[in-house]
């Protein structure tokens, strides 16, 4: 018997590029398709150049200060940035130098004709009743009012059930 023929699924050892066929001992050697692509992929070298924060972390602390009476407050990183949650619910996070805002529609729409704001649409497609406030918007006492307002919406949401969202 050849040694490079595979008799057994289980005698395909680590190499895992054949696999054991019914057919000829030629269609035994048939490689697995693509395994001749994983054993040459390599990890690719994290670039230096990226940034190891995703979010202003002068801004979280600006943010974390002024939510310092909510009782349920909590942090959880959540679209690539830093997210404040009351109650198991998002009221406003920071991606980039970017304040994000949870304000329900109606509160959304009217956040929109204030300079300085635009809608959160980081995917291509706006979310309802979310929007980003500019750095510039974010002035002097400007941030604790527009955090306050989202407190306010989701103050009005029903607390979430999970364990996860009470514990964490």
């Amino acid at each position: 018997m050849r040694e490079d023929i595979v008799e057994h699924e289980h005698d395909l050892g680590d190499a895992g590029a054949l696999r054991p066929s019914p057919c000829t001992p030629e269609a035994r050697l048939r490689p697995i398709h693509g395994a001749h692509r994983r054993r040459r992929r390599e990890r690719r070298p994290v670039h230096s150049a990226r940034p190891t924060m995703a979010y202003d972390e002068n801004l979280a602390q600006r943010v974390r200060e002024i939510m310092a009476a909510e009782a349920t407050v909590t942090e959880r990183k959540m679209f690539g940035g830093l997210a404040f949650m009351l109650g198991g619910h998002m009221a406003c996070g920071i991606l980039g130098k970017d304040l994000m805002l949870r304000l329900g529609p109606e509160g959304a729409e009217a956040a929109l004709t204030s300079k300085h704001v635009r809608p959160m649409d980081f995917t291509g497609r706006p979310m309802k009743g979310m929007v980003f406030v500019a750095p510039a918007g974010l002035k002097a006492t400007a941030l604790g009012g527009w955090v306050a307002k989202a407190i306010a919406f989701v103050s009005t949401l029903p607390a979430k059930g999970s364990a996860r969202a009470q514990t964490t």
